[in-house]
Parts: C-alpha cells; sequence; structure tokens
C-alpha cells in the first residue's frame, strides 16, 4: 500500500521519508531485515536531496535499530 501512495506525482520529499519510514517499522515489526534494510537504502538516497533535521534524526535512529536487530553493533554505533 505504501508503494502505492509513493508512486503519487507531486509528492514532497518530506512525506516520501514519512513513507519510507513507515515502510521501514512495518519491516521491522514484521522481522523482515532484508526489506528494512533496502527501504533504509532508499530512503538515504531521498534524504540527499533534502530533508528536515526531524526526519534525518528518525532515519539514523532507525538505521541504527536495522544493524542492532541483525545484530552489528559496531555500524550501528557509529551513527
Amino acid at each position: 500500500a505504501y508503494e502505492i501512495v509513493l508512486a503519487l506525482p507531486k509528492l514532497s520529499v518530506g512525506k516520501k521519508l514519512d513513507g519510507h519510514l513507515e515502510m521501514a517499522r512495518v519491516c521491522s515489526f514484521w522481522g523482515d531485515w532484508r526489506q528494512m534494510k533496502d527501504v533504509l537504502e532508499k530512503a538515504q538516497k531521498i534524504i540527499a536531496s533534502g530533508g528536515d533535521w526531524d526526519r534525518r534524526n528518525r532515519l539514523k535512529a532507525y538505521q541504527s535499530l536495522s544493524n542492532i536487530l541483525v545484530r552489528e553493533f559496531e555500524p550501528a554505533s557509529k551513527l
């Protein structure tokens, strides 16, 4: 469902990031670590084009959570 929303034209960068972060949260709930990593990589590319400090901080928190869940503690501690 989130892919349909993200495919809409004229969607702001903030709304795209919110959609990707929501998808990452759903992936973490279901334990789909590969999909979560892919979604966070897409969000990282989007945030390079713009984004506010709140969404940047949330992305870093989600990336750290993703690394912790797959037991990669050193990269998680550097974020």
